[in-house]
C-alpha cells in the first residue's frame, strides 16, 4: 500500500495544466492568464 502525502493535485482550473508546487501554479496564473 503506497501512500504519497505529496500527491496534491495542483491543476489550473482554466486550462487544466498540472504543477508540482503551488508557486508554479501561481506563477502560471500570473503569466498565462493574468
Amino acid at each position: 500500500m503506497q501512500f504519497n502525502l505529496f500527491a496534491i493535485r495542483l491543476q489550473c482550473k482554466i486550462c487544466g495544466m498540472k504543477f508540482k508546487t503551488n508557486a508554479e501554479l501561481t506563477q502560471h496564473h500570473r503569466t498565462v492568464h493574468g
